[in-house]
């Protein structure tokens, strides 16, 4: 049997205040001093950000956005309410040992014995237990808020370059045009040149 020989590769990971910001993978070990030296390269090795028009660096912008948060929201949505059950639970639970002169543990459940000049503080704690819990449940419901506040936000660009792009198509007509016909006479125009 043929043994096969496996090459290393090396992966360099670059931060920011001592934060990870991007990664670069290579056969040999050289890289760039730093993540802002490094360019996107083309098959060709042209600069990508050279040939990219406005409308595909906002696309580009767009994708990216959108598929960050098809890979991140299966696992924030299963994780989040776990989180905050996590953090209430540990909680109350170290104060209910911490403050607890008596603790009867059957299965199944535990039963601490209070003081009563702690109710205060228990109620505090439980309440902000509950609180973290429940905004736990609803960080799914927040990504996709965030998934149609990126859609607005890109539209928005798409829009404003449009619009910048011809301005006085805008303001020399007192015409109400969609956004539809705009659209396709800007794209029958520019097909002409």
């Amino acid at each position: 049997m043929r043994e096969i020989m496996e090459e290393p590769f090396f992966v360099c990971v670059y931060k920011k205040d001592g934060m990870p910001i991007g990664q670069i993978v290579s056969p040999e070990n050289e890289f760039p001093e730093s993540f802002e030296e490094i360019k996107v390269k083309s098959s060709d090795g042209d600069n990508i950000e050279e040939k990219a028009s406005e409308f595909e660096k906002i696309f580009e912008s767009y994708c990216n956005s959108i598929l960050s948060y098809i890979d991140m929201l299966p696992f924030i949505a299963s994780i989040s309410p776990m989180v905050g059950d996590a953090i209430r639970s540990v909680g109350l639970i170290n104060f209910l040992k911490e403050k607890s002169g008596k603790t009867i543990e059957t299965e199944g459940r535990d039963i601490f014995e209070v003081p009563s000049r702690f109710y205060s503080d228990f109620k505090e704690i439980a309440d902000s237990a509950n609180k973290a819990s429940a905004v736990g449940r609803q960080i799914p419901k927040m990504m996709i808020i965030g998934i149609v506040s990126t859609y607005e936000h890109h539209l928005a660009r798409l829009i404003r370059k449009i619009l910048s792009s011809n301005p006085d198509r805008l303001t020399s007509s007192d015409k109400q045009v969609s956004i539809k016909a705009f659209l396709m006479q800007k794209g029958s125009t520019s097909s002409k040149r």
